[in-house]
């Protein structure tokens, strides 16, 4: 319990030094023109300048340290594709975070987290329920594949892609945490949050222009993942 207890203490900490500084840096460069790859984010890792300590950061960390605590107790009630450790949450909870921040930050989904995400969901997923690797890597194919197809008919039909790339990977990484019969509902649910989000922000019921969409899809995949879902395999 204490171990848990020091774990989520640690793993917050460096959670929201990396979004409350490294990111904010992270998109500083990328909006000066650097190239945004994974060398970028080492050299911000290593260089972002030193956190200051502001009443925004510790509520930051203290929140999302109450929410990882109360993600970890309700591991008990959920029947997900497979048993969430305290390790895996970190993993799941804040690289989903982390792509939601940069996503705000610049509108990019940085494949060094959605790479991270993609493949520990995929080992635990070969390790704990084997027998669903299978079906897993065929929706995920399936769901990349759609993915590309609605970018090419967006920029046939209507000059733009409708979705972006990061997005359509960032569903093919959550495919193996959440399970391919849950990925109808995350995308669905992300589309209305967008829709009401903009419409508010616009004052408007017909909202125009393009958003970030990647922090409606990871507030998605967390309420899904929250609710009681027999959907999810």
């Amino acid at each position: 319990m204490y171990f848990n207890a020091l774990y989520i203490g640690l793993g917050t900490l460096l959670l929201t030094h990396l979004s409350l500084t490294v990111i904010p840096y992270y998109a500083a460069q990328v909006h000066a023109g650097a190239w945004a790859d994974e060398t970028l984010w080492w050299h911000c890792v290593h260089h972002a300048p030193t956190p200051v300590i502001t009443v925004q950061y510790i509520g930051t960390a203290l929140g999302f340290g109450l929410f990882w605590a109360l993600s970890y107790l309700h591991l008990l009630q959920i029947n997900g594709v497979w048993s969430y450790s305290i390790h895996d949450l970190f993993i799941w909870l804040g690289l989903l975070w982390l792509l939601a921040r940069t996503d705000h930050a610049c509108l990019l989904l940085p494949d060094v987290f959605t790479q991270a995400l993609l493949w520990w969901g995929l080992i635990q997923l070969s390790v704990k329920t084997p027998e669903l690797l299978s079906s897993t890597l065929w929706a995920m194919a399936g769901v990349y594949l759609c993915g590309r197809l609605i970018q090419f008919f967006g920029k046939l039909w209507f000059a733009l892609p409708l979705v972006g790339l990061g997005d359509v990977k960032l569903l093919v990484a959550i495919t193996p945490w959440l399970g391919s019969s849950a990925l109808l509902y995350v995308l669905c649910l992300a589309c209305v949050l967008c829709f009401l989000s903009q419409a508010y922000q616009q004052r408007s019921w017909r909202p125009k222009g393009a958003c970030a969409f990647g922090p409606y899809l990871v507030s998605a995949a967390w309420l899904v993942w929250w609710c009681p879902h027999p959907f999810v395999l």
